[in-house]
C-alpha cells in the first residue's frame, strides 16, 4: 500500500515538472517589463503576476529538490517554495536593478526551510534556536566525515562560532518530550497521564464559562433597553448586583408588583 503512494506521489510529480516545459524562462529585461505591468493593477497586473509565477516554477523546483533529505515530500517542498514565490513577487522592487531570480531565491528557501524545521519538530523552537540547531547538523555532519566521530560540545561551539551553553541547551532541547498517551506507569492497563490531568469539574468547562458569559451579554443588552427602575426590579429579583448600586434606585413595593405583573414574573 505505503509502495503504491509513493508510485503515484511520484508520478504527480513528474506530470508537474514536465508541465514546466511550457513556460519558457524570461530575461531581465522581460521580467521587468512584466513587474511594470504588475504596478498598474488591472487586468494587465493579474496577467503579469501569472507570467511572473509560472517563469519561475523551475526556480522553486530546483531548490525544493536540495531538501529531499529531510524526508518530507517533494512536493510538499514545492507548494511551500512557490508561496514564497508569491511572496518574492509581491515584494520586488525591480527600480533597484537586482536580478529576480536572486531575490526569489531567498524568499524560496525561507519558505521551505521553515516548513521543514515545523515538520521535524513536535515543539516549535524559537527562530534563533532553530538557526543554532541547524548550523550544529550541518557541522556535525562535517565533522564526522573528516574525523570520523562526533564533535563534542566545545568543539561544537568554536565550529559555529556559539557559546558552549547554546550549543549544550540546543543539544538537550526535546529530549524531555513525553507523550501523554502513555501509561502511567510500566503496566500497560494503567491510566495514562492524559487520564490523569482531565479535568472533570464541570465548573472549569470552557464551553460553560463561554456559555455563562454569552447569556450575561445577551441579559445586559435586554436590561439597557428597559427602564431605570424596571431593569433595577429585574436585577434585584434575579441578583444581578453586578455594576449596580441598589441605593442609587428607590423603588416601592407597589412599583416592584407593578413592574413584576407587567413582565409575568410573579
Amino acid at each position: 500500500m505505503l509502495e503504491k503512494q509513493q508510485n503515484s506521489s511520484s508520478s504527480s510529480v513528474t506530470n508537474y515538472l514536465n508541465s514546466l516545459q511550457a513556460y519558457p524562462q524570461l530575461t531581465h529585461e522581460q521580467l521587468v517589463d512584466l513587474f511594470k505591468q504588475y504596478e498598474m493593477g488591472g487586468k494587465a497586473s493579474d496577467e503579469a503576476r501569472k507570467k511572473l509565477t509560472e517563469s519561475n516554477l523551475r526556480l522553486v523546483v530546483y531548490i525544493a529538490k536540495k531538501q529531499k533529505s529531510h524526508n518530507i515530500p517533494l512536493e510538499d517542498l514545492i507548494q511551500e517554495g512557490n508561496l514564497g514565490l508569491l511572496k518574492a513577487i509581491e515584494r520586488f522592487d525591480w527600480k533597484k536593478g537586482f536580478r529576480f531570480s536572486t531575490y526569489a531565491t531567498w524568499w524560496i528557501k525561507q519558505a521551505i526551510s521553515q516548513h521543514v524545521l515545523k515538520r521535524k519538530k513536535i515543539i516549535r523552537l524559537p527562530a534563533h534556536v532553530a538557526s543554532i540547531q541547524k548550523k550544529m547538523i550541518e557541522a556535525t555532519d562535517n565533522f564526522k566525515e573528516s574525523m570520523g566521530c562526533e564533535p563534542t560540545a566545545e568543539e561544537l561551539s568554536a565550529l559555529i562560532e556559539a557559546s558552549e551553553s547554546a550549543v549544550k541547551a540546543t543539544m538537550h532541547s526535546g529530549k524531555r518530550i513525553i507523550s501523554l498517551s502513555q501509561p502511567e506507569n510500566s503496566d500497560p492497563n494503567s491510566s495514562t497521564l492524559e487520564e490523569k490531568l482531565e479535568d472533570t469539574n464541570i465548573n472549569n468547562d470552557p464551553f460553560e464559562t463561554f456559555a455563562k458569559k454569552e447569556t450575561m451579554q445577551i441579559v445586559k443588552r435586554v436590561l439597557n433597553e428597559l427602564s431605570p427602575k424596571e431593569a433595577a426590579i429585574l436585577r434585584l429579583r434575579f441578583g444581578l448586583f453586578e455594576d449596580f448600586e441598589k441605593e442609587e434606585h428607590k423603588i416601592t413595593s407597589e412599583e416592584a408588583e407593578q413592574i413584576m405583573l407587567g413582565h409575568g414574573l410573579t
